[in-house]
């Protein structure tokens, strides 16, 4: 995913009484989540909102790129647990991660692909009913500590030895300390609430600390970087 950014138009601002959560961002490019990267908390920000980042985010979809990879929790009967779905791109059937070798460090890695800060734990398997077609995209996956995304990880692509049915990876995540959402130009705030718009690319970016917290807003400062920038998105 590639961003590009700016400061917000007076006509896309949000109340004057938002919250201001970030400033000063600075990320490296191998951060899993925005709040990993280097920032002035709200405590200590000096930002006005005609500052506020108006974040564009947009890339190549294709089985090649690792920024394609799309994932999802299935069967979800807690809040962030689950069967792992992933495909390759927004075109591709939605498939599975088989648990061969699948271990915490891998659990982590896709628990931040799926927008949590890590895991809690992992099952090796869980028996369910889903059609036996369905692919098997990650194989033989191995993370390090330091991987961001489970894309980032080695993997075989070979379904060998692996059935939805019974050696799908299943998760149990960790939710991020901070949520992030778009707000698109022309956006009804009072009617969105806190939900999130989905599919948004483009939009003022707003932060919240935890889900009990009001949604705020990421100051734009002239040292941001294009690495800040495809963090957030």
């Amino acid at each position: 995913v590639t961003a590009s950014y700016r400061t917000v138009r007076t006509s896309e601002r949000g109340a004057t009484a938002q919250p201001i959560y970030m400033d000063d961002l600075a990320c490296r490019g191998t951060e899993g989540s925005l709040d990993a990267c280097t920032y002035t908390p709200q405590a200590r920000e000096n930002c006005a909102h005609s500052e506020d980042v108006f974040l564009t985010c947009s890339g190549p979809v294709n089985a090649t790129n690792p920024d394609s990879y799309q994932f999802r929790l299935e069967d979800q009967t807690i809040h962030g647990r689950g069967r792992l779905g992933i495909r390759p791109n927004a075109t591709s059937a939605w498939g599975y991660v088989c648990n061969n070798a699948f271990d915490p460090l891998d659990a982590a890695a896709a628990c931040r692909s799926l927008g949590f800060s890590g895991a809690n734990a992992y099952t090796f398997a869980g028996t369910n009913t889903e059609s036996t077609s369905r692919p098997a995209w990650m194989n033989s996956v191995a993370c390090l500590r330091t991987s961001a995304r489970l894309q980032d990880c080695s993997f075989t692509l070979t379904s060998t030895g692996c059935s939805i049915r019974t050696s799908a990876a299943h998760v149990d995540c960790v939710s991020a300390s901070y949520e992030y959402r778009l707000i698109p130009s022309g956006t009804d705030r009072a009617a969105l609430g806190d939900d999130t718009v989905s599919g948004a690319t483009s939009g003022v970016l707003e932060a919240r600390a935890n889900t009990s917290a009001a949604w705020g807003t990421v100051c734009y400062v002239p040292t941001m970087t294009q690495l800040t920038a495809n963090a957030a998105c």
